[in-house]
């Protein structure tokens, strides 16, 4: 029994050591920054955009020809990691516009390599448009790339007396078609809505990295039954 639940262990091991690449995201769970002009909000403490710093993140600049957005930095104990997360929220117009928050300097790609984005989110408003979430990049070969998904209601929210945040992991996959990009986490209304429409969410606890090739995981797995193996064939002589 023992000698199966090792060969098991080392199974399990090998598979998570093969799916947890390094996090190319710093201060992914944007638990360092500042903040200044505090004001209660979602059940904590936050900061507009203008008023606060989150340590190699920047959000996108206020741009109220296009009806304007919302950001906000907010520390509390309803975040998903730690204690602080982001809100983004955005309204629609004729022309469209987006909340962001923007990773500083960039991303270093692989061209070929397949990358998993990830980040927990959650819809931030008691009623209005469903929020799209998205992972906006514009890449170094002129090209643009843009991951999107459509977050379901929460009706539970409230701006001021927030008692929880029903938050869900979501994953985008993407082939590098090119070495860097500069990249955005955005909140904006779902495609058709009409001018007007306000869409909300809040993020926390953001990744990204390589997906280990299948070949990988294979000789990582091998490995792991041959390590359970020997320790079996180890305890069996000596019975």
């Amino acid at each position: 029994m023992k000698s199966n639940w090792m060969g098991a262990f080392c199974l399990g091991v090998a598979l998570t050591q093969a799916s947890q690449a390094a996090n190319l995201f710093s201060n992914a769970s944007f638990e360092t920054g500042s903040m200044s002009s505090t004001t209660t909000f979602a059940g904590g403490t936050s900061s507009t955009a203008a008023n606060s710093s989150i340590t190699g993140w920047s959000f996108a600049p206020s741009d109220n020809s296009n009806g304007g957005q919302t950001e906000r930095y907010i520390s509390s104990s309803k975040a998903k990691d730690g204690t602080d997360f982001v809100y983004l929220s955005t309204i629609n117009t004729v022309t469209g516009n987006n909340a962001c928050l923007g990773f500083s300097p960039g991303l270093s790609f692989t061209i070929g390599q397949v990358y998993q984005f990830s980040i927990w989110a959650a819809d931030a408003g008691s009623s209005g448009t469903l929020p799209q979430l998205a992972v906006e990049m514009s890449l170094s070969n002129g090209s643009t790339v843009n991951l999107t998904s459509v977050l379901p209601k929460n009706t539970a929210w409230s701006d001021s007396a927030l008692t929880t945040i029903p938050w869900v992991q979501y994953t985008f996959n993407w082939t590098a078609t090119a070495t860097a990009a500069n990249m955005w986490w955005s909140a904006s209304v779902t495609n058709g809505a009409t001018a007007g429409s306000v869409a909300s969410l809040v993020i926390d606890n953001a990744s990204v990295a390589p997906v280990p090739e299948a070949s990988t995981v294979a000789a990582m797995v091998f490995a792991a039954g041959a390590t359970g193996y020997t320790v079996w064939r180890r305890r069996s002589k000596k019975v």
